[in-house]
C-alpha cells in the first residue's frame, strides 16, 4: 500500500515536472515573440523620429526664409514711411 502511494506521488511529481517544462517552453516562445515585437516597435519609432527630425529641419528652414522676408518687408515699409514723412 505504501509502495503504491509512493509510486503515485512519483507519477504526480513527474507529471508536475512535465507540466512545468511545457509552461516554460510556452513562456519562452511568448517571450521571443514579444522581443521581436518590441524590436519592431523600436525600429518603427526610430524611423518616425528620423522622419520627424527631417521634417523639423525643413520647416525650420522654411520658417527662417519667411522670417527673413518679413524683416525685409518691414525694412522696405519703414523706408517708405520715412520717404513719405519728408
Amino acid at each position: 500500500m505504501v509502495y503504491c502511494m509512493c509510486l503515485l506521488q512519483i507519477v504526480d511529481l513527474e507529471d508536475g515536472i512535465l507540466q512545468l517544462k511545457e509552461d516554460l517552453i510556452n513562456e519562452r516562445g511568448e517571450a521571443r515573440a514579444e522581443k521581436r515585437q518590441l524590436k519592431k516597435a523600436v525600429a518603427q519609432t526610430s524611423d518616425k523620429t528620423k522622419e520627424q527630425r527631417q521634417t523639423n529641419i525643413e520647416k525650420k528652414k522654411e520658417l527662417d526664409g519667411l522670417h527673413g522676408r518679413l524683416v525685409e518687408s518691414e525694412g522696405k515699409l519703414d523706408a517708405l514711411r520715412k520717404v513719405n514723412l519728408l
